[in-house]
Order: C-alpha cells, then sequence, then structure tokens
C-alpha cells in the first residue's frame, strides 16, 4: 500500500506503465468530485452536532475530514471513496447496490464493512461498537484504516462539542471507541497516533468539565447520542 507524506499526493502515486500521469491524475480528480457529489446528495438533510444548539453543520464536514485523514495514510482512490461514503448506507441514504454500481465492487465492499448491521440499530452505544470490533478484526487493513480516521473524525468533534453531550455519555462514548481502536490498531501506526491523541484530549476535557446540574444532564439525555 503506497503512503504518501501529504493528503494529495496519492494523486501523484500511480503505478508504471499506465496512461500518462496527467491523464490518471485527471481520473482520480473526476473520481473524486464524483464521490463528494454522491455523498453530498445522499446526507443533504444530515447535521452534526456543533459547539453550540444552533451552530451544527453539514454532515459532508465529517466524511471530508475522515477521506483527508485517510489520504494521509493511503493513496488507493478505491479506499478514500469509500471513506468518502461510508456513512451513506448505514445512514439509510443510498442502497449497497447504488455503491457498486457507481464505485465498483471494491469500494462497495469496504463501505459494506464500516456498516452497522440493521439488528444492531436498538442495542446500545457500548454494544454496537463490541460488535463493530468483533467485525473489523476479519476485515482487511484498508477497512481499519478507514474506521480508525472515522473515530478520530467522532472524538474531535465530541471534543469540540463537550457541551451537546452529558460527561458520562462522552466517557461511555470514548471507551466504546477504545474498543473498536483495539482492533484496528496496527492497521496505520500514524492513525494510531492520532487515535491516541484525540482519546487524550477528550478525555482531558472531560475531567476538566463542572458538574452538571440534573436539569442540565435531563436535556442533554433528550439529544442522545446522535452525530
Amino acid at each position: 500500500m503506497t503512503t504518501p507524506a501529504d493528503s494529495d499526493s496519492f494523486l501523484n502515486a500511480l503505478p508504471c506503465g499506465g496512461p500518462p500521469a496527467t491523464a490518471r491524475a485527471d481520473a482520480r480528480l473526476v473520481l473524486l468530485t464524483r464521490a463528494y457529489d454522491f455523498a453530498a446528495r445522499a446526507h443533504v438533510y444530515q447535521k452534526r452536532k456543533g459547539a453550540h444548539q444552533g451552530l451544527d453543520y453539514p454532515y459532508l464536514n465529517h466524511l471530508c475530514e475522515v477521506a483527508a485523514l485517510v489520504a494521509e495514510v493511503c493513496a488507493d482512490p478505491d479506499v478514500i471513496v469509500a471513506a468518502i461514503l461510508h456513512d451513506c448506507v448505514e445512514d439509510r441514504h443510498a442502497a449497497l447496490a447504488d455503491v457498486r454500481e457507481a464505485f465498483g465492487e471494491r469500494t462497495a465492499l469496504l463501505v459494506d464493512a464500516m456498516t452497522d448491521r440493521p439488528e444492531w440499530e436498538l442495542l446500545t452505544t457500548a454494544e454496537r461498537k463490541r460488535l463493530q470490533a468483533e467485525s473489523l478484526a476479519s476485515k482487511p487493513p484498508e477497512a481499519k484504516i478507514i474506521k480508525m480516521a472515522d473515530q478520530v473524525s467522532n472524538l474531535r468533534a465530541r471534543t469540540r462539542a463537550l457541551d451537546r453531550w452529558t460527561p458520562l455519555r462522552l466517557r461511555a462514548y470514548l471507551t466504546s471507541c477504545q474498543v473498536v481502536a483495539r482492533a484496528c490498531e496496527g492497521a496505520s501506526p500514524h492513525l494510531d497516533g492520532l487515535f491516541r491523541a484525540a482519546a487524550t484530549e477528550l478525555g482531558a476535557a472531560l475531567d476538566a468539565l463542572p458538574p452538571l446540574s440534573a436539569a442540565e444532564t435531563q436535556a442533554l439525555d433528550k439529544l442522545g447520542d446522535g452525530p
């Protein structure tokens, strides 16, 4: 697997003997543009919790961050496209068959590896994360790379928006993410390090929080564990 030093050098990480480099790079840019367009349409009404009520932001921002993190360690365009699309089937905005038709079997398999099973929907976060970890243990390293990038992005998002969840929920979420990270460890030492840093930052931020009142806890509990 090619591991370029920066997030756009995958455009130049091309095998020998194919079309001219410029043409191949252009083809990859078209592929990425198609993937971002697909994701933007799939998640058009979806938001992520921002730092304060009323400051929620487009879900596409999360997908961009995950793809950028993946591109730091993997030059494979199929993997980067799968990172962009990793939530579209799980969030029921597209069918896996749509992904397969638009981007090929390999990308579809990676998206499927990122997709929780329908029967997990009513489980607790801890239970879902445990099942994710068990599933990922047998998945290829590319799937683990995408998942680690997703976990890094999710922890960073929660650190930026501490007031949108209760500390208890955030601590439980952090612990659950660490279970998933252990299942993916070694696929990318760089992402392993970023995850540890994000986990440490979230933990420290939680330690510094003052206690919540009963009314604040109740209000935040109503928001749930969503994005």
